[in-house]
């Protein structure tokens, strides 16, 4: 074949290539049919195997210009590298997170008009090894061999991008919970059902604030300054002397003294001067669910409060019901994720109020049914490629 047959073909390969993420693209912007093709298993795998099967049982017995055309390497090799870079990208970042300087390229045409792209070169792959499939040589076996690995890897990482899961979990101490609510808001039930057991927690030091009074109940307040024992602390004009601090308060007639308990707060007997005038000495505390946060008031306009401290560490005793009479008990750390029959518990969020005594954790839970077919598939499509080099060059010869 010619060097500029070998140019007109690739050209209209690369045609195709636009126009069907173009209208991929058409479609996702300006419509609403992309959100009808979110398709989550067994749907998608019976879409891709309608698509691959249909011609693939056709270009058994018809061969014409129009079935070689699309089984052409001229059609399949451009479609292929566009979607190995996504398929790579959802190799790698299943959750959709990409790198900034990659996010935006990648985002244009994420989604619908990749998938779109995907079923278009599962069509094209079905005559592909149809045509091949009638080749006795070495050759044409690798092309097929790498082209039928090349869909198993596009189709889990892409066709089945929708399958990974990424479960928003409360689970309490009163009964096992066995739903979660994915990120896209659907409701799934996981194959095992959590109890929380306990919470052990190492609590952070409390941060003093000195801001408005309708800012007091924010965490994110900026000039925060991190309390301890026995310390005098400067924010400005104003200087606070920690005379008094316990980490576990509940408040008596005599002011509060120390009881880890539900409901107890972090409390501060704190003495204030501000701009060289001695204000005098109270106590401020934190909030807790049974009792309102104490704020020193240094005037009309400024005001010095406790923030509730977060979690330095968090761990959680559970129980995993894999039966109705069967269960499995394992501590989940907040620092890292853990691997229940292959699903993923992490990112453990819990209602500071509460603090070790909190009646309910949040957890996240990520799954990913398609990942072993992910790594065996993109093994294959390496060794095919191979092959399919290595037969080459002895055709050639």
């Amino acid at each position: 074949m010619s060097r500029k047959s070998n140019k007109l073909g690739y050209f209209s390969g690369v045609l195709m290539l636009i126009f069907f993420l173009g209208i991929g693209f058409l479609i996702k912007e300006y419509t609403i049919l992309a959100a009808w093709f979110e398709f989550v298993w067994p749907h998608n795998l019976i879409i891709y195997a309608v698509v691959f099967g249909l011609p693939f049982f056709y270009g058994l017995f018809v061969k014409n210009r129009f079935t070689s055309w699309l089984s052409s390497h001229f059609m399949i090799w451009p479609v292929a590298f566009v979607l190995l870079i996504y398929a790579g990208l959802y190799f790698y970042y299943p959750k959709g997170y990409y790198y900034p300087p990659v996010k935006m390229y990648v985002l244009i045409f994420d989604g619908f008009p990749v998938f779109f792209l995907s079923l278009f070169f599962t069509l094209c792959s079905g005559f592909t090894v149809a045509n091949l499939i009638w080749d006795k040589n070495a050759y044409a076996s690798s092309v097929s061999l790498f082209v039928l690995t090349l869909i198993v890897f596009v189709i889990s990482t892409i066709g089945f991008k929708n399958d990974y899961l990424i479960l928003d979990v409360r689970i309490n101490k009163e009964v096992p919970v066995y739903k979660g609510v994915n990120y896209d808001g659907r409701l799934y039930q996981i194959p095992f059902a959590i109890k929380l057991l306990d919470v052990k927690m190492q609590e952070g030091h409390p941060a003093l604030v000195i801001n408005e009074p309708d800012e007091l109940i924010s965490d994110t307040l900026p000039n925060s300054i991190e309390i301890k024992q026995n310390e005098t602390l400067i924010s400005g004009d104003v200087e606070i002397e920690i005379r008094n601090y316990l980490s576990n308060a509940i408040l008596t007639d005599s002011g509060f003294v120390y009881n880890d308990t539900l409901g107890a707060v972090h409390a501060a007997y704190i003495n204030v001067t501000s701009n060289g005038r001695n204000l005098g000495s109270r106590w401020i505390s934190t909030s807790s669910s049974k009792m309102e946060g104490r704020a020193y008031m240094i005037d009309d306009f400024k005001a010095v409060s406790m923030l509730v401290p977060r979690a330095d560490s968090l761990n959680a005793h559970l129980r995993m019901f894999t039966k109705a009479s069967s269960y499995e008990e394992i501590i989940v750390h907040d620092t890292m994720a853990y691997n229940f029959n292959g699903w993923y518990l992490k990112n453990m969020g819990y209602n500071p109020f509460y603090g070790q005594y909190t009646p309910t954790l949040n957890l996240v839970i990520e799954h990913d049914p398609w990942f072993y077919f992910k790594y065996v598939s993109l093994a294959l499509v390496v060794l095919s490629l191979v092959l399919v080099i290595s037969n080459r060059k002895k055709a050639r010869q």
